[in-house]
């Protein structure tokens, strides 16, 4: 997979060591660090909302900034965990 592609982005340099060797040559990796625009995105402005709609306004949750896809498969994943533990 990796001789195949004209590129190989990655999120660290910390991967650099791992993907060169996979014998990927130094010059097709990009390093391209995660971020976000804290002025953009302040979670603390939608959080009362978004609490009240999960039913999570005394929980500890954690955020993730990703992919929207990545997100609802995982949400699918944990409402599937909870409907198979949760007693009929």
């Amino acid at each position: 997979m990796y001789a195949r592609a004209c590129r190989i982005i990655i999120n660290s340099p910390g991967f650099l060591p791992t993907v060169t060797g996979y014998g990927v040559p130094r010059d097709k990796i990009e390093v391209i660090p995660n971020g976000v625009d804290v002025e953009q995105i302040d979670p603390a402005e939608r959080a009362p909302e978004i609490r009240a709609e999960w039913d999570a306004t005394d929980r500890f949750t954690v955020t993730e900034v990703s992919r929207v896809d990545a997100l609802l498969r995982l949400r699918r994943q944990l409402d599937e965990r909870e409907s198979s533990t949760t007693p009929a």
